[in-house]
C-alpha cells in the first residue's frame, strides 16, 4: 500500500513539472518582452520558420477595451493603415489583410478591428541573407474617444534554423492565415450587375446581387473611393455607395471593382468590371 503511494506521489510530482514547464512556454510566448507599447495598444512581430524562399511573419495588436483600429480600407473617416518592410535584399511581401468588422456611426461607415488582430505577411525571401536586419514601419490609427494616429518601427533578422523559432507563434500565424478571405473555387459569383445614378454633383452607383448577402466591403483603390451610403440592413440584394472617381477621364474606361463580402458566416473575394 505504501509503495502505491510512493508511485502514485512521484507520477503527481512529474505530472506537475510537467505542466509547469508548459506553463513556462505559453508564459514565455506571451511575455512583454517583445511588445511595443503605444497609445491604448501594444504591438509586436511574429516570426516563424522558413519554408522554400517564403516565410510568414504577423503584426499582431492587442487593443485596449473599447477601442479599434482599422482595415486596409478604413472607411469614410478612418486612418488608412501602411505597412512597410525595409531591407535591401527584400522586394516582394504581400500583406494579407483579414476580415474586418462593419461599424456606422454619426460619422459614416468605417471597417474596423477590435480587440486584437494578428496580420499575416507572405515575405519571399529569395535574395534575403539570413541574419540582415529587417525593418517594419507600420502606421495606424487607434480609436477610443478619439483617433490616434501611431507610427512604430520595428527591427528583427530571419534566420533558416527551425529549431530558433517557435511552435506555438508558427500555429498563431497558420490559423490567421486560414481565416484570410479568398477568391471561391466553385464559380458561384454573387455581383449581377453596377450601375451608375447621378445624385446632385456625385456620382452613385448600386451593386445588384443574383441573391441575398450578409454584407459588402469594397478594398481599396488607387483610381477611386467609395462611400457607403446604404441603410444598415440584415441582408442586401442589391447595396449602395457613392462613387469618387480620382480621374476625370474615369467615364472612358474600365473599372475593375474588388469586394470582401459576406454570405452565411463566410467571406470572399469577388471583382467587378465595369465601364461607366
Amino acid at each position: 500500500m505504501a509503495k502505491n503511494i510512493r508511485i502514485l506521489a512521484h507520477l503527481f510530482f512529474v505530472l506537475f513539472l510537467i505542466t509547469l514547464g508548459v506553463m513556462n512556454i505559453l508564459v514565455l510566448d506571451s511575455s512583454d518582452d517583445d511588445w511595443y507599447h503605444n497609445t491604448y495598444s501594444k504591438i509586436r512581430i511574429i516570426t516563424s520558420e522558413v519554408h522554400g524562399e517564403l516565410t510568414h511573419i504577423g503584426v499582431e495588436v492587442l487593443l485596449e477595451d473599447n477601442t479599434y483600429t482599422y482595415w486596409s480600407n478604413p472607411g469614410d473617416s478612418g486612418i488608412e493603415p501602411s505597412i512597410i518592410i525595409k531591407n535591401k535584399y527584400i522586394n516582394d511581401y504581400y500583406i494579407n489583410w483579414p476580415t474586418p468588422n462593419l461599424l456606422k456611426d454619426e460619422f459614416g461607415t468605417n471597417y474596423i478591428y477590435k480587440d486584437a488582430v494578428l496580420i499575416p505577411i507572405t515575405i519571399s525571401l529569395e535574395n534575403y541573407e539570413y541574419g540582415d536586419d529587417i525593418e517594419l514601419d507600420m502606421n495606424f490609427g487607434v480609436c477610443n474617444l478619439v483617433c490616434i494616429p501611431i507610427n512604430q518601427t520595428i527591427s528583427f533578422k530571419l534566420d533558416d534554423k527551425p529549431t530558433n523559432y517557435s511552435k506555438i507563434r508558427y500555429k498563431l500565424i497558420q490559423n490567421a492565415l486560414k481565416d484570410i478571405p479568398k477568391y471561391r473555387s466553385d464559380n458561384i459569383i454573387f455581383i449581377n450587375d453596377i450601375i451608375f445614378y447621378d445624385i446632385k454633383s456625385d456620382d452613385n452607383l448600386q451593386i445588384i446581387f443574383n441573391e441575398r448577402i450578409d454584407a459588402i466591403f469594397p478594398l481599396t483603390s488607387d483610381d477611386y473611393f467609395l462611400s457607403d451610403n446604404q441603410s444598415k440592413q440584415k441582408n442586401y440584394m442589391n447595396y449602395n455607395f457613392t462613387f469618387r472617381s480620382y480621374d476625370q477621364d474615369f467615364k472612358n474606361k474600365d473599372i475593375k471593382m474588388t469586394f470582401l463580402i459576406e454570405k452565411d458566416e463566410q467571406f470572399f473575394l469577388e471583382d467587378f468590371i465595369i465601364n461607366p
